[in-house]
């Protein structure tokens, strides 16, 4: 079996263009600074990040930029996947309120494009968007006080002192969202990492989103060392000769592999699973529970789970497409599923045929899927479904990402579901998706199976939105490398 494009990590990194502020209209009047870090993952430098800071005028007024900039690289199945990004904001001096920003990204080769305005009232933020050619545009309502993401590093050293902290809205430039950042200026502990992170005067906790980083500070306030604990990687202050020498990738997505204590037979046969997971991190991630699964026991940093297959009733009609209001947000086009593109449409019209029952059409739609991608691409990221149509390649993330794209074209809501799934031994990142029919029912279009097996285990569920896939990679991270599967019990048809 080719696992190559069944398992699979949903850690997004979006994309976006030279075309706000272009370098050359943008003069360095005044430099502030100019700081390189390595990125290290289990030891291992896997990539760099460039961050600088300037003054310079636009619109006749000096304003503060900042630049950052990261390379990385990483193996998948022994072939590499190069990341890279870089993004420019731009923001007033005084308080670091934001202007504008652009940010460009590509995983893979895979590239995304978006900017920023923030209107001249600056009660509203607009963002400008293009996903596998789609052109899209999405305005929010900006909160007092809100800044851009890259810039509370800033905010922090401007800030820095012991006892301090802060809760801001960050505007996200990577995914054209706001969320609240979090950070907290602590005592450093005399013992915390001695060797790699010398010279510490400051310890910060900051949390963007969800994700907690840690950093270690010497006296000009800037990090000696971040380090993100969810993933055991760390950010290493270095100098530019540093920084450009090579990288030593290693493959995160065999890491990520699960062996459990025994096997699992017949899984096609499989109607109940019973687990214990137990955690080695801190925290207990939350564990979805739903009709699919439940937590029938918590025993210190164990659970026990019971997962159990549900088969559609195939005698069931059910009438599409759906018109129910409580379920617009997984009817609507997103950013990767660009239900409402003509090529869309009418695929998903050849696929669905004469069928007018959901249940029929879902899987007659997800069956089609399995066969219409011709392989995987493992040097390629998140692709949208309308690259998917026109590469015809992919991994998990591809298969469900074109089959929910096609059924809301149709008018059956769905939402994607990411998470582990047993396949050759192994529990692996994988995703699948859930589509709507009077009650919410998961197709596999990457294992071809009408009714998930109970091998799935549910981690997160949601629609192909930046703001949202992100938090599929949280999810993700927090199972990484910090769960051990115990299989208890099976039962079988």
């Amino acid at each position: 079996m080719n696992n190559s494009k069944i398992f699979c990590m949903t850690l997004i990194m979006l994309t976006f263009p030279l075309g706000l502020y272009p370098q050359e209209t943008l003069n360095k009047d005044k430099k502030i600074s100019e700081e390189y870090y390595d990125l290290l993952f289990e030891k291992n430098k896997v990539g760099k990040v460039r961050l600088e800071s300037y003054l310079s005028k636009y619109k006749g007024k000096v304003v503060y930029v900042i630049e950052e900039e990261m390379h990385a690289i990483f193996l998948r199945s022994g072939t590499e996947m190069k990341t890279y990004s870089k993004s420019r904001t731009l923001s007033e001096m005084d308080d670091l309120s934001p202007i504008g920003f652009w940010y460009e990204a590509s995983e893979g080769n895979i590239k995304r494009t978006t900017m920023g305005f923030v209107s001249k009232d600056r009660k509203s933020i607009e963002f400008q968007i293009d996903i596998g050619g789609v052109k899209t545009t999405k305005k929010l309502d900006l909160p007092p006080n809100a800044i851009f993401s890259n810039a509370f590093e800033y905010y922090i050293r401007r800030s820095l002192k012991h006892g301090f902290s802060k809760k801001l809205p960050l505007i996200m430039e990577a995914d054209a969202d706001i969320v609240e950042g979090f950070t907290q200026v602590e005592q450093p502990e005399k013992n915390e990492l001695p060797n790699l992170c010398p010279n510490i005067s400051y310890k910060t906790t900051t949390t963007v989103a969800g994700i907690k980083n840690i950093e270690l500070r010497d006296a000009s306030g800037w990090p000696v060392c971040v380090i993100l604990p969810t993933i055991n990687a760390i950010f290493l202050r270095v100098d530019k000769k540093r920084a450009d020498e090579g990288f030593s990738p290693i493959d995160i997505f065999e890491q990520s592999l699960i062996k459990p204590n025994r096997p699992i037979k017949s899984v096609h046969k499989l109607e109940k699973l019973k687990l214990r997971l137990t955690f080695t991190s801190l925290e207990i991630p939350n564990i979805i529970e739903d009709e699919y699964q439940k937590i029938v026991k918590r025993e210190g940093k164990s659970i026990i789970l019971e997962i159990k297959r549900i088969r559609p009733d195939i005698n069931k009609k059910v009438k599409f497409p759906v018109t129910d209001e409580k379920l617009k947000k997984y009817l609507e086009p997103t950013r990767y599923e660009q239900s409402t593109a003509q090529q869309i449409m009418e695929l998903a019209e050849k696929f669905a045929g004469q069928e007018t029952d959901a249940i029929d059409v879902a899987i007659k739609v997800s069956n089609q899927v399995y066969n219409f991608i011709k392989g995987a691409s493992l040097s390629k990221g998140y692709l949208s479904a309308l690259e998917v149509y026109e590469q015809r390649v992919g991994d998990c993330t591809e298969y469900s990402v074109f089959t929910s794209a096609l059924l809301k074209s149709l008018g059956i809501p769905t939402r994607l579901v990411m998470g582990l799934v047993y396949v050759d031994g192994k529990f692996g990142f994988h995703s699948w998706l859930d589509f709507w029919a009077d009650g919410w029912y998961s197709v596999d279009p990457t294992l071809n199976e009408e009714s998930v097996n109970p091998t799935h285990i549910r981690l997160w569920t949601g629609i192909g939105e930046p703001s949202e896939l992100r938090g599929a990679s949280t999810s993700a991270l927090n199972f990484l490398n910090k769960v051990e599967i115990e299989v208890l019990d099976t039962e079988y048809k």
